[in-house]
């Protein structure tokens, strides 16, 4: 195949169910054959679709460019979404050092005016999360 198969073979087991989703007349039978080898992708959808050898190719070809760009476009938004975090942690950190209790106690009696669902929803969860850990420290003893 004119495309570089090699690095997707190491990443087969992940690529399998993208392989299936993408050509569905694929089978788990077909994929463990496939073994992560292009030409024999190539000539499953030969088979199957009723594609010419260079036409099957160029769809192969197509899904790669198409999966690394997904890919590619991922892993940035993970970055941006570090990086956000990142400042969140630090605005934080800084609210913290810079701000009485008693001002946050009127901030988180703002918010929860502001947005008493939400509010009430995050209380549960850490009252379903505090009873949680009593209750598996209580079963320990």
């Amino acid at each position: 195949m004119a495309m570089d198969w090699s690095q997707l073979e190491g990443q087969w087991d992940t690529l399998k169910g993208h392989v299936k989703e993408r050509w569905g007349k694929i089978t788990d039978d077909d994929v463990m054959r496939i073994e992560g080898k292009g030409d024999r992708l190539a000539g499953l959808l030969q088979q199957k679709y009723g594609l010419a050898k260079d036409k099957a190719e160029t769809e192969i070809s197509d899904w790669v460019t198409k999966s690394k760009s997904m890919v590619a476009a991922a892993k940035e938004t993970v970055s941006d979404a570090v990086e956000k975090g990142k400042e969140y942690v630090e605005k934080g950190k800084e609210y913290v050092a810079n701000t009485s209790v008693a001002d946050m106690a009127t901030d988180v009696r703002d918010m929860i005016g502001r947005h008493p669902i939400p509010a009430a929803l995050v209380a549960l969860g850490i009252g379903y999360f505090v009873g949680r850990m009593i209750a598996s420290s209580s079963n320990r003893s």
